[in-house]
């Protein structure tokens, strides 16, 4: 499944997230069955592996490759074949393909009632979760929220004498102790208080890191940091330089933004990180700035880990 980053503008985060709950139901609406697409699918990759090679094969001669040529480029030309054929023959076929009759949902009416929510995004969050501490705050900021912490503190210790809750659990329970790393500061704040220019230069160093951390792995030949393995979980591009990743990972933005109960994304979210429908990023960071850096300073700003 994925995970992903929204940022919610405005009071009531959590109400403004509600409608794009996946399990939320609906009045009952008429909708298209996909039977048909994945029956033609189906003819398709029958064909496709009877004339040319099966997904899985591509898939292993692709893993038998030396570990340094098993980079992203090299996968998209690898299955370029494939995806040529699959896409000119389900042209071909998919305006003839008929509806199936045992399909459960339309019953090869092509169309069948459902309250599945159209709107879903998510199907369950967490404020902040994989991104703690999203926000940096300005050094003034974060001297007032000590200072409203420490009085929060000294009184819920008071009341822990009364309902015997210990000591190093309320750290925890108010954001004392340190559950999971975290990146900045919060994950909610009012946008005067976050230091942009300060988050810009965090990721930037914390990217200069990573990069140094794992190009040395890969010179000692650990196998966490083949090529593909450097691309696909760090986001490290073969031949590119730290200069160059630490300048990409530097941009503050997320992939998704609620703003008065509208949502906006940067694409289509599925399953295992998969995407379709992507802006790329210099025109969504165009968007994103638009919706978040004209806003009053005391909007309130909330950052959530979404699930699909």
């Amino acid at each position: 499944m994925s995970h992903f980053t929204v940022l919610v503008i405005g009071n009531d985060p959590e109400g403004q997230l509600e409608p794009y709950y996946e399990d939320k139901e609906v009045e009952p609406y008429e909708r298209d069955c996909s039977c048909a697409k994945w029956k033609a699918k189906s003819i398709v990759t029958a064909r496709i592996e009877k004339e040319y090679k099966s997904f899985q094969q591509l898939r292993d001669d692709y893993h038998s490759m030396p570990a340094e040529k098993q980079t992203t480029d090299a996968w998209k030309k690898h299955i370029a074949k494939y995806l040529e054929l699959e896409e000119k023959y389900l042209k071909e076929i998919i305006a003839k393909t008929k509806s199936d009759p045992k399909c459960p949902d339309c019953k090869g009416k092509g169309k069948y009632m459902t309250t599945y929510n159209p709107d879903s995004k998510w199907d369950w969050y967490q404020m902040g979760g994989r991104w703690s501490g999203f926000f940096k705050l300005t050094p003034n900021a974060k001297a007032k929220r000590k200072a409203f912490e420490a009085k929060r503190l000294k009184a819920t210790k008071l009341a822990s004498a009364h309902i015997g809750v210990k000591p190093f659990l309320l750290g925890a329970l108010i954001g004392e102790g340190k559950i999971v790393d975290k990146i900045f500061d919060v994950d909610q704040c009012k946008k005067g208080d976050v230091d942009w220019k300060g988050m810009v230069e965090g990721n930037k160093q914390r990217s200069i890191d990573l990069f140094n951390e794992m190009k040395a792995k890969a010179m000692n030949e650990d196998k966490e940091v083949s090529p593909s393995n450097l691309e696909f979980i760090y986001g490290i591009k073969p031949d590119q330089t730290v200069e160059e990743f630490a300048e990409e990972e530097a941009k503050v933005f997320t992939f998704a933004v609620v703003k008065d109960g509208k949502w906006y994304q940067k694409g289509d979210m599925g399953w295992w990180g998969m995407t379709s429908n992507e802006k790329d990023d210099d025109k969504w960071i165009k968007e994103w700035n638009k919706l978040v850096m004209s806003l009053p300073p005391d909007t309130l700003l909330t950052m959530y880990d979404c699930h699909i």
